[in-house]
């Protein structure tokens, strides 16, 4: 026998490769799930120290922040600031601000890559 034919060279890297795949598959899978709850926990509180920022600034005052989310539905009301990305991974923040005027319409990260804080009299509106 001269060695290995290049049949059974593939039929090695192949099997090889195979099992890579099937046994990285799960953490990798594990570690980007994290990576998006993390990326939907930094925005929400991100934007609730924005606003609560915004209450002790003077009449007229405005905050540009970027989005960094691609996939992602931002939720703000009266008490709550919840950011929910793609993959079905919400984290409701509570407590952050009970002078946003309500409704505040939902903002899609898809179609808006910044949101702009403004602070009018007493009135926290997000815009």
């Amino acid at each position: 026998m001269k060695g290995l034919q290049p049949l059974q060279w593939a039929y090695i890297v192949l099997t090889i490769s195979l099992l890579i795949i099937v046994f990285a598959i799960n953490p990798l899978q594990a570690a980007l799930d994290t990576a998006i709850a993390n990326n939907a926990e930094l925005t929400a509180e991100k934007l609730r120290a924005a606003i609560d920022i915004m209450q002790t600034m003077p009449s007229r005052a405005e905050h540009t922040m970027s989005i960094y989310a691609k996939k992602c539905k931002i939720y703000v009301d009266q008490k709550s600031v919840t950011v929910e990305i793609k993959t079905n991974i919400t984290l409701n923040l509570i407590q952050t601000s009970n002078t946003i005027v309500p409704p505040v319409v939902p903002i899609d990260c898809e179609e808006r890559r910044t949101i702009t804080i403004q602070r009018i009299g007493n009135t926290i509106r997000i815009i």
